[in-house]
């Protein structure tokens, strides 16, 4: 799927303040391309990510 500059920004922002992946672009190393991550970490990164896209809904009315 191919999003936009600024969603692109977004998600990877999320990533790496959750995650701690440097980028989202496929490496083609499983070391570099699978990361395991924490339940914990992951409902914080769904829910920033919700909320981002809750907020940027807002201001379409």
């Amino acid at each position: 799927m191919k999003l936009n500059k600024k969603i692109s920004k977004l998600i990877e922002s999320i990533a790496k303040k959750h995650f701690f992946i440097e980028t989202l672009e496929e490496r083609g190393r499983s070391s570099l391309d699978f990361h395991e991550v924490s339940v914990i970490g992951m409902q914080r990164a769904l829910e920033e990510a919700y909320n981002a896209g809750f907020e940027a809904g807002k201001g379409d009315k």
